[in-house]
Protein backbone atom coordinates (compact mmCIF):
# COMPACT_ATOMS: atom_id res chain seq x y z
CA UNK A 1 0.00 0.00 0.00
CA UNK A 2 2.79 2.47 0.89
CA UNK A 3 4.60 1.52 -2.33
CA UNK A 4 1.50 2.38 -4.41
CA UNK A 5 1.03 5.64 -2.51
CA UNK A 6 4.66 6.62 -3.07
CA UNK A 7 4.40 5.86 -6.79
CA UNK A 8 1.30 8.09 -6.98
CA UNK A 9 3.11 10.92 -5.21
CA UNK A 10 6.02 10.63 -7.65
CA UNK A 11 3.66 10.66 -10.65
CA UNK A 12 1.82 13.68 -9.27
CA UNK A 13 5.09 15.49 -8.61
CA UNK A 14 6.28 14.92 -12.17
CA UNK A 15 2.94 16.12 -13.53
CA UNK A 16 3.01 19.20 -11.30
CA UNK A 17 6.56 20.08 -12.41
CA UNK A 18 5.44 19.82 -16.03
CA UNK A 19 2.47 22.03 -15.33
CA UNK A 20 4.57 24.51 -13.40
CA UNK A 21 6.93 24.82 -16.35
CA UNK A 22 4.04 26.60 -18.05
CA UNK A 23 4.28 30.08 -16.53
CA UNK A 24 0.64 30.84 -17.21
CA UNK A 25 -0.38 27.94 -14.97
CA UNK A 26 2.02 28.92 -12.20
CA UNK A 27 0.34 32.33 -11.94
CA UNK A 28 -3.29 31.30 -12.28
CA UNK A 29 -5.59 32.25 -9.39
CA UNK A 30 -9.31 32.21 -8.62
CA UNK A 31 -11.27 35.45 -8.89
CA UNK A 32 -14.22 34.48 -6.67
CA UNK A 33 -15.07 36.68 -3.70
CA UNK A 34 -17.94 35.92 -1.33
CA UNK A 35 -20.58 38.61 -1.00
CA UNK A 36 -22.47 39.32 2.23
CA UNK A 37 -25.32 36.93 1.34
CA UNK A 38 -22.95 34.00 0.73
CA UNK A 39 -21.03 34.78 3.91
CA UNK A 40 -24.21 34.98 5.95
CA UNK A 41 -25.59 31.74 4.56
CA UNK A 42 -22.34 29.92 5.22
CA UNK A 43 -22.17 31.27 8.78
CA UNK A 44 -25.75 30.15 9.47
CA UNK A 45 -25.03 26.71 8.08
CA UNK A 46 -21.93 26.27 10.22
CA UNK A 47 -23.74 27.47 13.33
CA UNK A 48 -26.60 25.02 12.86
CA UNK A 49 -24.98 22.03 11.17
CA UNK A 50 -24.97 18.56 12.63
CA UNK A 51 -21.52 17.38 13.64
CA UNK A 52 -20.20 15.04 12.50
CA UNK A 53 -22.04 15.66 9.22
CA UNK A 54 -24.99 13.46 8.39
CA UNK A 55 -24.37 10.51 6.12
CA UNK A 56 -24.59 11.70 2.53
CA UNK A 57 -27.66 10.93 0.48
CA UNK A 58 -27.72 7.90 -1.75
CA UNK A 59 -29.88 9.79 -4.26
CA UNK A 60 -28.23 11.44 -7.24
CA UNK A 61 -28.83 15.15 -7.80
CA UNK A 62 -29.13 15.91 -11.53
CA UNK A 63 -28.09 19.49 -12.22
CA UNK A 64 -28.56 21.25 -15.60
CA UNK A 65 -25.83 23.44 -17.10
CA UNK A 66 -26.21 26.04 -19.83
CA UNK A 67 -22.85 26.57 -21.55
CA UNK A 68 -22.31 29.98 -23.15
CA UNK A 69 -19.51 30.04 -25.74
CA UNK A 70 -18.15 33.58 -25.96
CA UNK A 71 -16.33 34.64 -29.14
CA UNK A 72 -14.95 37.75 -30.77
CA UNK A 73 -17.63 40.03 -32.20
CA UNK A 74 -17.00 38.61 -35.69
CA UNK A 75 -17.46 35.03 -34.45
CA UNK A 76 -13.87 33.78 -34.14
CA UNK A 77 -12.09 32.29 -31.14
CA UNK A 78 -14.75 30.26 -29.32
CA UNK A 79 -14.04 27.10 -27.35
CA UNK A 80 -14.39 23.80 -29.23
CA UNK A 81 -17.41 21.65 -28.32
CA UNK A 82 -15.15 18.62 -27.85
CA UNK A 83 -13.31 20.42 -25.03
CA UNK A 84 -16.60 21.11 -23.26
CA UNK A 85 -17.60 17.46 -23.54
CA UNK A 86 -14.28 16.38 -22.02
CA UNK A 87 -14.63 18.96 -19.26
CA UNK A 88 -18.14 17.80 -18.38
CA UNK A 89 -16.92 14.22 -18.01
CA UNK A 90 -14.16 15.41 -15.67
CA UNK A 91 -16.63 17.52 -13.68
CA UNK A 92 -18.92 14.53 -13.13
CA UNK A 93 -16.03 12.33 -12.09
CA UNK A 94 -14.97 14.96 -9.56
CA UNK A 95 -18.48 15.39 -8.12
CA UNK A 96 -19.30 11.69 -8.05
CA UNK A 97 -18.55 11.45 -4.33
CA UNK A 98 -21.12 14.22 -3.73
CA UNK A 99 -23.77 12.37 -5.78
CA UNK A 100 -24.05 15.41 -8.05
CA UNK A 101 -24.37 14.83 -11.80
CA UNK A 102 -24.24 17.67 -14.31
CA UNK A 103 -25.71 17.58 -17.78
CA UNK A 104 -26.12 19.96 -20.72
CA UNK A 105 -29.47 21.75 -20.47
CA UNK A 106 -29.73 23.07 -24.04
CA UNK A 107 -27.67 23.73 -27.17
CA UNK A 108 -24.55 25.79 -26.63
CA UNK A 109 -25.41 29.49 -26.60
CA UNK A 110 -22.96 31.60 -28.61
CA UNK A 111 -22.26 35.20 -27.63
CA UNK A 112 -20.40 37.28 -30.22
CA UNK A 113 -18.81 40.06 -28.16
CA UNK A 114 -15.12 40.98 -28.01
CA UNK A 115 -15.87 42.97 -24.86
CA UNK A 116 -17.06 39.82 -23.08
CA UNK A 117 -14.49 37.54 -24.76
CA UNK A 118 -11.66 39.47 -23.08
CA UNK A 119 -12.86 41.30 -19.98
CA UNK A 120 -11.69 42.57 -16.63
CA UNK A 121 -12.86 40.97 -13.39
CA UNK A 122 -13.29 44.31 -11.64
CA UNK A 123 -15.10 46.14 -14.44
CA UNK A 124 -18.53 44.64 -13.86
CA UNK A 125 -18.49 43.32 -17.45
CA UNK A 126 -18.87 39.70 -16.35
CA UNK A 127 -21.98 40.31 -14.27
CA UNK A 128 -23.42 42.46 -17.08
CA UNK A 129 -22.88 39.56 -19.48
CA UNK A 130 -24.72 37.26 -17.07
CA UNK A 131 -27.64 39.64 -16.55
CA UNK A 132 -28.08 39.77 -20.34
CA UNK A 133 -27.70 36.06 -21.11
CA UNK A 134 -28.38 33.90 -18.03
CA UNK A 135 -30.97 31.14 -18.38
CA UNK A 136 -33.17 30.82 -15.31
CA UNK A 137 -33.02 27.82 -12.96
CA UNK A 138 -29.83 26.29 -14.38
CA UNK A 139 -26.09 26.70 -13.80
CA UNK A 140 -24.80 29.26 -16.31
CA UNK A 141 -21.18 28.80 -17.40
CA UNK A 142 -19.43 31.29 -19.67
CA UNK A 143 -16.24 30.27 -21.49
CA UNK A 144 -14.10 33.26 -22.47
CA UNK A 145 -10.57 33.98 -23.66
CA UNK A 146 -9.03 36.13 -20.93
CA UNK A 147 -10.01 37.54 -17.53
CA UNK A 148 -7.92 40.48 -16.45
CA UNK A 149 -7.44 41.51 -12.84
CA UNK A 150 -5.14 43.48 -10.55
CA UNK A 151 -2.81 40.73 -9.38
CA UNK A 152 0.34 41.26 -7.38
CA UNK A 153 3.36 39.96 -9.27
CA UNK A 154 1.41 39.65 -12.55
CA UNK A 155 -0.41 36.46 -13.48
CA UNK A 156 -3.99 35.93 -14.56
CA UNK A 157 -7.38 34.85 -13.29
CA UNK A 158 -8.37 31.38 -14.41
CA UNK A 159 -12.04 31.59 -13.49
CA UNK A 160 -14.54 32.98 -11.04
CA UNK A 161 -18.06 32.71 -9.70
CA UNK A 162 -19.92 36.02 -9.72
CA UNK A 163 -22.41 36.33 -6.83
CA UNK A 164 -23.98 39.44 -8.41
CA UNK A 165 -24.36 37.78 -11.82
CA UNK A 166 -24.95 34.26 -10.47
CA UNK A 167 -22.80 32.62 -13.10
CA UNK A 168 -19.37 31.03 -13.58
CA UNK A 169 -16.70 32.28 -15.98
CA UNK A 170 -13.79 30.06 -17.12
CA UNK A 171 -10.89 30.78 -19.45
CA UNK A 172 -11.09 28.53 -22.49
CA UNK A 173 -7.50 27.26 -22.11
CA UNK A 174 -8.56 25.79 -18.74
CA UNK A 175 -11.45 23.74 -20.15
CA UNK A 176 -10.72 20.10 -20.96
CA UNK A 177 -10.13 16.57 -19.78
CA UNK A 178 -7.32 17.26 -17.27
CA UNK A 179 -8.58 20.60 -15.92
CA UNK A 180 -10.12 21.12 -12.47
CA UNK A 181 -10.72 24.87 -12.61
CA UNK A 182 -14.45 24.44 -13.29
CA UNK A 183 -14.68 21.93 -10.42
CA UNK A 184 -13.11 24.54 -8.11
CA UNK A 185 -15.47 27.31 -9.25
CA UNK A 186 -18.47 24.99 -9.01
CA UNK A 187 -17.51 24.47 -5.39
CA UNK A 188 -17.81 28.23 -4.92
CA UNK A 189 -21.16 28.17 -6.75
CA UNK A 190 -22.35 25.87 -3.96
CA UNK A 191 -20.88 28.24 -1.34
CA UNK A 192 -17.59 26.51 -0.46
CA UNK A 193 -14.76 28.80 0.71
CA UNK A 194 -11.06 28.30 0.07
CA UNK A 195 -9.30 26.24 2.77
CA UNK A 196 -6.88 29.16 3.26
CA UNK A 197 -9.75 31.56 4.05
CA UNK A 198 -8.83 33.92 6.91
CA UNK A 199 -12.07 35.94 7.23
CA UNK A 200 -12.82 33.99 10.40
CA UNK A 201 -9.26 34.02 11.69
CA UNK A 202 -6.17 31.94 11.01
CA UNK A 203 -6.62 28.21 11.50
CA UNK A 204 -3.95 26.48 13.59
CA UNK A 205 -2.06 23.57 12.09
CA UNK A 206 -3.16 21.25 14.91
CA UNK A 207 -6.82 21.91 14.06
CA UNK A 208 -7.70 23.08 17.57
CA UNK A 209 -9.75 26.02 16.23
CA UNK A 210 -10.94 24.35 13.01
CA UNK A 211 -14.65 24.99 13.63
CA UNK A 212 -14.22 28.75 14.05
CA UNK A 213 -11.27 29.69 11.81
CA UNK A 214 -10.06 29.07 8.27
CA UNK A 215 -12.73 27.40 6.13
CA UNK A 216 -14.42 26.15 9.37
CA UNK A 217 -14.33 22.53 8.21
CA UNK A 218 -12.51 20.21 10.56
CA UNK A 219 -11.76 17.53 7.98
CA UNK A 220 -9.67 19.91 5.85
CA UNK A 221 -6.18 20.70 7.09
CA UNK A 222 -5.10 24.22 7.95
CA UNK A 223 -3.91 25.94 4.78
CA UNK A 224 -2.23 29.29 4.23
CA UNK A 225 -1.31 28.82 0.54
CA UNK A 226 -3.28 31.53 -1.27
CA UNK A 227 -1.12 31.13 -4.37
CA UNK A 228 -0.57 28.13 -6.70
CA UNK A 229 1.70 25.39 -5.39
CA UNK A 230 2.86 21.92 -6.32
CA UNK A 231 2.62 18.73 -4.31
CA UNK A 232 3.93 17.34 -2.10
CA UNK A 233 4.13 20.43 0.10
CA UNK A 234 7.75 21.27 0.91
CA UNK A 235 7.74 24.75 2.49
CA UNK A 236 8.47 25.44 6.15
CA UNK A 237 5.81 28.01 7.04
CA UNK A 238 4.61 28.09 10.65
CA UNK A 239 1.20 28.93 12.07
CA UNK A 240 0.81 31.61 14.80
CA UNK A 241 1.58 28.97 17.44
CA UNK A 242 4.87 28.02 15.77
CA UNK A 243 3.62 24.70 14.42
CA UNK A 244 4.56 23.77 10.82
CA UNK A 245 1.75 23.81 8.28
CA UNK A 246 0.97 20.67 6.30
CA UNK A 247 -1.78 21.66 3.81
CA UNK A 248 -3.74 19.02 1.93
CA UNK A 249 -2.93 19.09 -1.83
CA UNK A 250 -5.78 16.71 -2.72
CA UNK A 251 -8.59 19.21 -2.08
CA UNK A 252 -10.24 20.75 -5.13
CA UNK A 253 -10.80 24.00 -3.23
CA UNK A 254 -7.08 24.48 -2.56
CA UNK A 255 -4.59 26.17 -4.87
CA UNK A 256 -2.60 22.96 -5.36
CA UNK A 257 -1.84 21.95 -8.95
CA UNK A 258 -4.65 20.22 -10.85
CA UNK A 259 -2.62 17.02 -11.01
CA UNK A 260 -2.69 16.91 -7.20
CA UNK A 261 -6.34 17.73 -6.51
CA UNK A 262 -8.81 14.86 -6.49
CA UNK A 263 -11.50 15.24 -3.83
CA UNK A 264 -13.94 17.16 -1.67
CA UNK A 265 -13.95 16.39 2.04
CA UNK A 266 -17.04 14.89 3.70
CA UNK A 267 -17.85 18.19 5.42
CA UNK A 268 -17.49 20.08 2.15
CA UNK A 269 -19.87 17.60 0.49
CA UNK A 270 -22.42 17.99 3.29
CA UNK A 271 -22.23 21.76 2.97
CA UNK A 272 -22.71 21.70 -0.83
CA UNK A 273 -25.66 19.31 -0.58
CA UNK A 274 -27.32 21.56 1.98
CA UNK A 275 -26.76 24.64 -0.19
CA UNK A 276 -28.16 22.91 -3.27
CA UNK A 277 -31.37 21.73 -1.59
CA UNK A 278 -31.87 24.90 0.47
CA UNK A 279 -30.85 27.75 -1.85
CA UNK A 280 -30.80 26.20 -5.34
CA UNK A 281 -33.66 23.66 -5.32
CA UNK A 282 -34.84 24.95 -8.73
CA UNK A 283 -32.01 22.95 -10.31
CA UNK A 284 -33.74 19.76 -9.23
CA UNK A 285 -37.10 20.38 -10.91
CA UNK A 286 -36.23 18.91 -14.32
CA UNK A 287 -36.84 15.38 -15.64
CA UNK A 288 -33.97 12.96 -15.10
CA UNK A 289 -31.74 13.09 -18.20
CA UNK A 290 -30.70 10.09 -20.26
CA UNK A 291 -27.26 9.25 -18.88
CA UNK A 292 -26.77 5.90 -20.64
CA UNK A 293 -23.45 6.03 -22.44
CA UNK A 294 -23.52 4.59 -25.99
CA UNK A 295 -21.56 1.35 -25.97
CA UNK A 296 -20.50 1.40 -29.61
CA UNK A 297 -19.05 3.99 -31.96
CA UNK A 298 -20.21 4.74 -35.51
CA UNK A 299 -18.60 3.19 -38.55
CA UNK A 300 -16.94 5.83 -40.74
CA UNK A 301 -18.33 5.29 -44.24
CA UNK A 302 -16.88 8.15 -46.27
CA UNK A 303 -14.34 9.43 -46.98
CA UNK A 304 -12.61 6.06 -46.94
CA UNK A 305 -9.45 5.40 -44.97
CA UNK A 306 -6.37 6.62 -46.87
CA UNK A 307 -8.54 7.94 -49.70
CA UNK A 308 -6.61 10.42 -51.86
CA UNK A 309 -7.19 13.20 -54.38
CA UNK A 310 -10.46 14.32 -52.79
CA UNK A 311 -11.91 17.79 -53.42
CA UNK A 312 -11.45 20.04 -50.44
CA UNK A 313 -15.19 20.42 -49.85
CA UNK A 314 -16.17 16.96 -48.64
CA UNK A 315 -19.25 15.05 -47.59
CA UNK A 316 -18.68 12.99 -44.43
CA UNK A 317 -20.96 10.02 -43.73
CA UNK A 318 -21.11 7.57 -40.82
CA UNK A 319 -23.41 4.85 -39.51
CA UNK A 320 -26.29 5.48 -37.13
CA UNK A 321 -26.03 4.39 -33.48
CA UNK A 322 -29.56 3.62 -32.16
CA UNK A 323 -28.96 5.05 -28.67
CA UNK A 324 -27.22 8.22 -29.94
CA UNK A 325 -29.15 11.49 -30.01
CA UNK A 326 -26.38 13.57 -31.56
CA UNK A 327 -22.86 13.17 -32.93
CA UNK A 328 -19.66 15.18 -32.54
CA UNK A 329 -17.63 15.23 -35.76
CA UNK A 330 -13.97 16.23 -35.50
CA UNK A 331 -11.81 16.95 -38.56
CA UNK A 332 -8.20 18.00 -38.10
CA UNK A 333 -4.86 18.31 -39.89
CA UNK A 334 -3.15 16.37 -37.08
CA UNK A 335 -3.83 13.08 -35.41
CA UNK A 336 -4.00 14.74 -31.96
CA UNK A 337 -7.04 16.73 -33.19
CA UNK A 338 -5.77 19.99 -31.71
CA UNK A 339 -7.34 23.07 -33.30
CA UNK A 340 -9.78 21.03 -35.40
CA UNK A 341 -10.96 22.43 -38.73
CA UNK A 342 -14.47 21.18 -37.95
CA UNK A 343 -15.96 20.50 -34.51
CA UNK A 344 -19.58 19.87 -35.43
CA UNK A 345 -22.63 18.80 -33.41
CA UNK A 346 -25.37 17.25 -35.52
CA UNK A 347 -28.26 14.81 -35.25
CA UNK A 348 -27.65 13.73 -38.85
CA UNK A 349 -25.26 11.00 -40.01
CA UNK A 350 -23.65 13.21 -42.65
CA UNK A 351 -22.02 16.61 -42.95
CA UNK A 352 -20.61 18.67 -45.80
CA UNK A 353 -17.61 20.75 -44.84
CA UNK A 354 -14.68 22.62 -46.33
CA UNK A 355 -11.21 21.22 -45.61
CA UNK A 356 -7.75 22.49 -46.52
CA UNK A 357 -6.59 22.06 -50.13
CA UNK A 358 -3.65 19.72 -50.76
CA UNK A 359 -3.53 18.51 -47.18
CA UNK A 360 -3.67 15.37 -45.08
CA UNK A 361 -6.68 15.23 -42.76
CA UNK A 362 -8.03 13.04 -39.95
CA UNK A 363 -11.63 12.59 -38.84
CA UNK A 364 -13.57 10.76 -36.13
CA UNK A 365 -17.05 10.67 -34.54
CA UNK A 366 -18.35 10.57 -30.96
CA UNK A 367 -21.98 9.49 -30.24
CA UNK A 368 -23.80 11.66 -27.68
CA UNK A 369 -26.92 11.52 -25.53
CA UNK A 370 -28.51 14.41 -23.65
CA UNK A 371 -27.06 13.44 -20.28
CA UNK A 372 -23.78 11.80 -21.23
CA UNK A 373 -20.88 13.13 -23.32
CA UNK A 374 -18.29 10.56 -22.25
CA UNK A 375 -18.55 7.94 -24.98
CA UNK A 376 -15.39 7.10 -26.87
CA UNK A 377 -14.65 8.56 -30.27
CA UNK A 378 -14.53 6.16 -33.18
CA UNK A 379 -11.08 5.15 -34.46
CA UNK A 380 -9.91 7.94 -36.74
CA UNK A 381 -9.53 7.76 -40.50
CA UNK A 382 -7.08 9.64 -42.69
CA UNK A 383 -7.67 11.14 -46.13
CA UNK A 384 -5.98 13.55 -48.54
CA UNK A 385 -7.39 16.50 -50.48
CA UNK A 386 -6.40 18.09 -53.76
CA UNK A 387 -6.60 21.79 -54.64
CA UNK A 388 -9.98 21.72 -56.36
CA UNK A 389 -13.53 22.23 -55.18
CA UNK A 390 -15.78 19.31 -55.92
CA UNK A 391 -19.30 19.17 -57.24
CA UNK A 392 -20.79 19.65 -53.77
CA UNK A 393 -20.60 23.42 -54.19
CA UNK A 394 -23.96 24.99 -55.06
CA UNK A 395 -25.93 21.87 -54.13
CA UNK A 396 -27.89 21.29 -50.97
CA UNK A 397 -28.01 18.45 -48.47
CA UNK A 398 -31.80 18.44 -48.96
CA UNK A 399 -33.31 18.76 -52.45
CA UNK A 400 -36.04 21.20 -51.40
CA UNK A 401 -33.64 23.90 -50.14
CA UNK A 402 -32.87 26.82 -52.42
CA UNK A 403 -30.93 30.00 -51.77
CA UNK A 404 -29.84 33.07 -53.66
CA UNK A 405 -26.65 35.05 -53.01
CA UNK A 406 -26.53 38.49 -54.64
CA UNK A 407 -24.81 40.38 -55.98
CA UNK A 408 -22.24 37.74 -56.87
CA UNK A 409 -19.53 38.63 -57.77
CA UNK A 410 -19.59 41.60 -55.41
CA UNK A 411 -17.21 44.53 -54.92
CA UNK A 412 -15.29 44.59 -51.64
CA UNK A 413 -17.03 46.85 -49.12
CA UNK A 414 -20.52 46.23 -50.43
CA UNK A 415 -23.20 44.22 -48.68
CA UNK A 416 -24.08 40.77 -49.94
CA UNK A 417 -27.58 39.44 -49.33
CA UNK A 418 -28.66 35.83 -48.84
CA UNK A 419 -32.25 34.69 -49.24
CA UNK A 420 -33.62 31.16 -48.89
CA UNK A 421 -36.95 29.40 -49.17
CA UNK A 422 -36.28 28.03 -45.68
CA UNK A 423 -35.57 29.75 -42.38
CA UNK A 424 -31.81 30.44 -42.07
CA UNK A 425 -30.40 29.42 -38.68
CA UNK A 426 -26.68 30.12 -39.23
CA UNK A 427 -24.21 31.42 -41.78
CA UNK A 428 -20.50 30.54 -42.08
CA UNK A 429 -17.88 31.80 -44.56
CA UNK A 430 -14.69 29.82 -45.29
CA UNK A 431 -11.71 30.80 -47.41
CA UNK A 432 -10.14 28.30 -49.79
CA UNK A 433 -7.65 27.24 -47.10
CA UNK A 434 -10.58 26.03 -45.01
CA UNK A 435 -10.26 28.82 -42.45
CA UNK A 436 -13.45 30.10 -40.85
CA UNK A 437 -13.72 33.80 -41.67
CA UNK A 438 -17.14 34.60 -40.26
CA UNK A 439 -19.99 32.87 -38.48
CA UNK A 440 -23.35 33.93 -37.13
CA UNK A 441 -25.63 31.58 -35.20
CA UNK A 442 -28.32 34.03 -34.12
CA UNK A 443 -30.62 34.05 -37.14
CA UNK A 444 -34.16 32.83 -37.60
CA UNK A 445 -35.36 34.47 -40.83
CA UNK A 446 -35.17 33.74 -44.55
CA UNK A 447 -32.87 36.70 -45.32
CA UNK A 448 -29.37 37.64 -44.20
CA UNK A 449 -26.97 40.52 -45.02
CA UNK A 450 -23.16 40.47 -44.76
CA UNK A 451 -21.07 43.65 -44.77
CA UNK A 452 -17.96 42.35 -46.55
CA UNK A 453 -15.60 45.10 -45.36
CA UNK A 454 -16.08 44.02 -41.74
CA UNK A 455 -15.04 40.40 -42.08
CA UNK A 456 -13.17 39.48 -45.28
CA UNK A 457 -11.00 40.87 -48.06
CA UNK A 458 -11.10 40.31 -51.80
CA UNK A 459 -11.02 36.69 -52.92
CA UNK A 460 -13.01 33.52 -53.49
CA UNK A 461 -14.98 32.09 -50.54
CA UNK A 462 -17.38 29.27 -49.71
CA UNK A 463 -20.63 30.30 -48.05
CA UNK A 464 -22.26 27.65 -45.82
CA UNK A 465 -25.98 28.35 -45.32
CA UNK A 466 -27.63 26.27 -42.60
CA UNK A 467 -31.42 26.22 -42.57
CA UNK A 468 -34.04 24.52 -40.43
CA UNK A 469 -34.19 21.79 -43.10
CA UNK A 470 -30.52 21.26 -43.93
CA UNK A 471 -27.44 22.91 -45.46
CA UNK A 472 -26.61 24.62 -48.72
CA UNK A 473 -23.22 25.69 -50.07
CA UNK A 474 -22.61 28.65 -52.38
CA UNK A 475 -19.41 30.02 -53.85
CA UNK A 476 -19.00 33.80 -53.56
CA UNK A 477 -16.44 36.02 -55.30
CA UNK A 478 -15.41 39.37 -53.74
CA UNK A 479 -13.65 41.71 -56.18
Amino acid sequence: MNYVRNIKIIINLIACIILLSNTSYSQQICGTEFDSAMTSRFHDYIQNRAYPPAKKTTNTYYIPIQFHIVTETWGAGGIFASNIYDELCTLNENFDSANMYFYIYDDFHRIHSSGFYNHSLNSGTGSSMMHQHNISNVVNIYIVNTIEGNLSGGGYIGGYFSPSGDGIVIRKNLVGKTQNTLTHEMGHYFNLPHPFNTNNGIEYADGSNCSTAGDRFCDTKADFQNYPWICPYSDDELDPMGTPYDPDPTLFMSYAADACTERFSNEQIASMSNYLTTFRPEHLNYPTPNTTEPETTPNLNMPLSEETNLPYNIKFEWSHIPEAEHYNLLVSENVAFTLPIHDIITSDTFFIGTCLPDQRHYWKIKPLVSGNTCAEYSPYRRFYTNDEAGNLVNISMQNDITAKVYPNPINYGETVKVTSNKKITSIAIYDLQGRLMHTDWEHSSQTYSIATNNIISSGLYLLEITTENGKLFKRISIL
